[in-house]
């Protein structure tokens, strides 16, 4: 109840705004993905031996660049840009990052990202101990990023382990207004795709052929006469009576009329009831 009355008295209030939790997430997610999608490009620039070699300076590199130009420039990195947020001291007002917080941003963005990839080789060549060390602080920090996060779904602040360090919150660029949205269209198109799922659950299931000899049986006026086996002629041979072409492999049924194999073996297998297309008699 205390959480709905505040975002009852901070509803007129311009500066006074909720960030949802995934637009949060969203950002966080896009300035990885971003990074990686960059770092792609740039590989393709250098051979692979070289782009595996140097492969954790490249990425500090290209984290340098979009700190350079997002946090450095416009106090919001590229994620935030499409999420539309930025970062602020205070949580219910714009108040622009100092220049040690962006500075700080840069050592964890770069500096210490550009260690962890480089972890086994400063441990290996500059000091062993420091590589134990390493561990254990990167387990601490994962450790405490868990915490973080818990805490960021219960109380929606904070993200990420490093904005809670230094106070920084996600707000929105611009006022957030309450849009009167029209569910018609939405509602035509659940119906729609509702209705369309049912027909082709229920077409397959749907013997056309039977349907199309039912019809053809109780509706047409049929006014051939059953004729014996005796008195069929070569002339009779000549046509088959379902595609009026010259039979393939000439079959007699049991009312007396002449098909192609192929027409009346594949009439039967869709339909044991298949009728004569001439007289009506099930064949």
């Amino acid at each position: 109840l205390n959480r709905i009355k505040w975002l009852m008295a901070s509803k007129g209030d311009s500066q006074g705004e909720v960030v949802l939790r995934v637009a949060q997430l969203d950002a966080v997610e896009l300035n990885e993905e971003l990074t990686d999608v960059l770092q792609n490009q740039f590989v393709r620039l250098f051979s692979s031996s070289l782009a595996t070699t140097f492969k954790p300076e490249l990425k500090a590199f290209v984290r340098w660049l979009l700190w350079r130009y997002s946090v450095q420039s416009n106090n919001q990195t590229f994620g935030q840009r499409i999420m539309g947020l930025k970062f602020s001291v205070a949580e219910d007002r714009h108040i622009p990052i100092k220049y040690f917080h962006k500075a700080f941003l840069f050592v964890s963005m770069v500096l210490l990202e550009w260690a962890c990839d480089r972890s086994d080789f400063l441990s290996s060549s500059v000091l062993p101990r420091l590589g134990r060390a390493f561990k254990h602080a990167t387990a601490l920090v994962k450790a405490l990023s868990l915490l973080n996060f818990i805490s960021f779904l219960l109380g929606g602040r904070f993200p990420t382990l490093l904005q809670r360090m230094l106070g920084l919150h996600m707000i929105p660029v611009q006022r957030q207004t309450l849009r009167q949205m029209s569910y018609e269209l939405m509602n035509r198109e659940i119906l729609w795709h509702g209705f369309a799922e049912f027909l082709f659950f229920v077409l397959p299931q749907l013997n056309v052929f039977a349907f199309k000899n039912w019809f053809r049986k109780h509706l047409a006026h049929y006014t051939a006469k059953p004729v014996e086996l005796k008195n069929l002629s070569n002339s009779d041979y000549k046509v088959c009576h379902f595609c009026k072409d010259a039979p393939t492999m000439p079959c007699v049924t049991n009312c007396g009329h002449v098909y192609c194999y192929y027409c009346i073996k594949s009439n039967c297998l869709a339909d044991r009831n298949f009728p004569c297309s001439v007289c009506g008699t099930a064949i």
